[in-house]
């Protein structure tokens, strides 16, 4: 192999790592904020039973 070889492959192979680390934060990023959006859900959930609940309690 020469040594442009080697450059070309190099550059190719720099080229997948940014494109991979660049993809991998993203997927992260996503779904960090879609388990956060389903806990906030969840919360709400649960808040607005127990509501709920203690209503129904008050209304017996």
């Amino acid at each position: 192999m020469t040594m442009t070889s080697l450059y070309e492959f190099a550059k190719q192979v720099n080229v997948l790592v940014v494109f991979f680390l660049i993809y991998g934060l993203t997927v992260s990023m996503i779904s960090s904020a879609i388990v956060s959006f389903i806990r906030w859900c969840g919360k709400k959930w649960k808040v607005y039973k127990e509501n709920r609940k203690a209503a129904s309690k008050s209304n017996d």
